[in-house]
């Protein structure tokens, strides 16, 4: 049990090192958001993906070792505190004001509901990777990589040509600790869409249909048992739907940096 909260742990830690690089990137052209969720679901899009290229870019020069990424990790740590305090302090207070709302009993029936489902999901993605193609390349590559330092075509495979994202985050849990903290990306990215329907829901609708909505993403069959297996389609989900979140904003806004 203390190993899976070491682990659970860690990906947070990861997922909020990534919104505060994201943050920055955003900051830096000047994006305007409408709530703190808005802004990290964003941020954190943005921090993953720079995360995925910078690993992408340490395998193409051979650069895959533990000790190096600990490196960069701790510097960005230290780089990013202010952004990192912001994430932390903001989801502290958000929960806070979510405890003291007043919602109808229905709202509760379905944040009960999502509560359940969210932990019985984790607890899925805990356990040891399953599944065809987790184990036959999804995993089975990065840890090629990971044993290697580098990332190559592995021979006599196509699906080692094929694009490569959710494979990055994968390599690197498999690189810094096991293929359950690879598994774990992918619940981050299923948790990442249900909070990115909440977040487009809450700028055009109420709060009762914010939750409505978020709940219905999440407890669908689809995101909640693909959220338990080291696979990469979640992940096409959730940056499918801030694409399309981005376009409505752009839309609404007229503003070309969308």
């Amino acid at each position: 049990v203390f190993i899976m909260i070491i682990e659970l742990l860690f990906i947070i830690y990861l997922t909020i090192l990534a919104a505060a690089v994201g943050r920055i990137i955003l900051e830096y052209f000047k994006f305007d958001f409408c709530s703190f969720i808005e802004e990290f679901v964003f941020s954190t899009g943005i921090g993953l993906s720079v995360i995925v290229f910078s690993v992408w870019g340490l395998g193409q020069l051979g650069l895959l070792y533990a000790w190096f990424i600990w490196l960069i990790i701790l510097v960005f740590s230290i780089l990013l505190f202010n952004e990192f305090r912001f994430f932390v302090v903001g989801f502290v207070r958000t929960l806070k004001k979510l405890a003291s709302l007043k919602l109808n009993l229905f709202s509760y029936i379905l944040l009960i509901f999502l509560f359940i489902t969210l932990i019985m999901t984790t607890v899925g993605s805990l356990a040891p990777p399953t599944g065809n193609d987790a184990l036959t390349y999804h995993l089975a590559w990065p840890r090629y990589f990971a044993r290697e330092h580098s990332i190559f075509h592995v021979s006599y495979s196509r699906t080692s040509l094929w694009p490569y994202f959710m494979e990055m985050l994968f390599t690197l849990g498999i690189i810094l600790k096991n293929g359950i903290v690879a598994k774990l990306f992918h619940l981050l990215m299923g948790i990442l869409t249900a909070l990115s329907v909440f977040s487009f829901s809450r700028r055009y609708f109420n709060l009762q249909l914010s939750i409505m909505a978020s709940t219905i993403c999440f407890l669908t069959p689809g995101i909640f048992t693909q959220a338990t297996y080291a696979y990469v389609d979640l992940a096409s989900t959730f940056f499918m739907f801030l694409s399309v979140y981005s376009f409505f904003l752009w839309f609404n806004s007229g503003s070309k940096r969308w």
